[in-house]
């Protein structure tokens, strides 16, 4: 079960690591931005459909402090379309850790996720 869900877990870490911005000073294609930022918003956008899947609320719980530090940073990134995605991505994140029982994450869990909660509520308060 634990091998399982590390495997999990890498899986989302290297969809996060393909949609966080690349050091792009030797980018002089607006067709290679383009690809990647399509490449980009497919991450996101599995990154999404990955939180919103049921079975996989344990991996989200277990993984929802490294998620939300990536979404953060997405949130100020340069292109309009990345930050959308990564606030629709981060508010089902939210909302996900906000339905699972307290018994189910343990207490001193369920208070990391609340703060989590929390920053992503003050950021969108910040920008409305």
């Amino acid at each position: 079960m634990m091998q399982g869900l590390h495997h999990q877990q890498q899986q989302l870490a290297a969809l996060l690591s393909v949609a966080l911005p690349k050091d792009d000073s030797s980018s002089s294609s607006s067709t290679r931005s383009e690809e990647d930022e399509s490449s980009r918003l497919g991450a996101i956008n599995s990154l999404h459909r990955s939180i919103l899947y049921p079975p996989n609320s344990l991996l989200v719980t277990h993984s929802a402090s490294f998620l939300a530090q990536g979404f953060s940073q997405l949130l100020s990134d340069k292109l309009y379309s990345v930050r959308q995605a990564a606030a629709t991505a981060y508010g089902a994140l939210c909302s996900v850790l906000s339905s699972i029982p307290i018994s189910t994450s343990g207490r001193q869990n369920h208070v990391m996720l609340g703060s989590l909660v929390d920053r992503f509520i003050n950021w969108a308060l910040a920008v409305a």
